[in-house]
């Protein structure tokens, strides 16, 4: 009976066209409905998806030890039923698999909330909000990491979806990702810079010329072979430390 009235669901037509992805197990982790935006987010369909197990259709990816997504999701969705309230996880890795290479993962992060669902009163079933959260840094996971553990593994929230709380934690974590990316990006500009630097001075002492004869000498030479410059200037600096015929110590 509680089957046939979460499967009602796929022919909801506000479930149905949601743009807020969302999907429904029950107590067993059975995946009875999904909603047109989650089938489309996790590269998935209905015919491969529902009346499923939620962890045989996303199984773990064994080949990264730091991905716990099916742990912390089952935790979540227990958590959720046993309370009967809203559990979110705030930020969670889960790779998906890869469609077009079969046995091969994609990397994946998202914001899932897990929502308790009444049959007759009772919480019987776990409807699974998800938001994708595009490739945070290191330093945003970590920052999300300490506020989780600290909330001890996830949140309790009535209505997280209009709880301006949730908003503004996703953009915290973008806002770190964004400025994680720009904090790498100077600190390779700089080191790039300063390999140059190294590859001017090395054809300055084999040429005896110019600093601006030499720059145009690297240009050339990453023009000719289109490499990057500094990738050009990698390789003169390693070959300098490390001359073809050079004893050994």
């Amino acid at each position: 009976m509680i089957a046939k009235e979460l499967q009602e669901l796929r022919r909801d037509e506000a479930f149905q066209h949601s743009p807020r992805p969302m999907a429904v197990w029950d107590e067993e982790f059975v995946i009875r409905a999904a909603n047109a935006a989650y089938l489309e987010l996790t590269a998935q369909t209905e015919g491969s998806l529902l009346s499923r197990v939620l962890f045989e259709v996303y199984p773990e990816n064994t080949d990264d030890p730091e991905n716990d997504g099916p742990a912390a999701i089952r935790r979540s969705s227990l958590a959720a039923l046993s309370e009967g309230r809203t559990h979110h996880l705030l930020l969670q890795r889960y790779d998906i698999p890869d469609p077009a290479h079969p046995g091969t993962f994609l990397p994946r992060w998202w914001a899932p909330m897990n929502e308790p669902l009444l049959i007759d009163g009772v919480p019987a079933a776990v409807l699974n909000h998800v938001v994708r959260v595009q490739d945070p840094t290191p330093h945003a996971v970590r920052t999300v990491d300490q506020l989780k553990e600290a909330l001890g593994g996830g949140c309790f929230l009535d209505d997280l979806s209009r709880d301006p709380r949730f908003e503004e934690l996703l953009t915290v974590v973008q806002g770190l990702s964004t400025l994680g990316r720009e904090v790498d990006q100077l600190q390779e500009a700089l080191l790039s810079r300063a390999t140059i630097d190294q590859a001017k001075g090395i054809v300055m002492a084999s040429r005896h010329c110019s600093p601006d004869e030499a720059f145009r000498v690297l240009v050339k030479l990453s023009n000719d072979t289109n490499v990057r410059l500094a990738e050009v200037a990698r390789a003169l600096v390693y070959q300098a430390e490390h001359p073809r015929g050079a004893p050994r110590g």
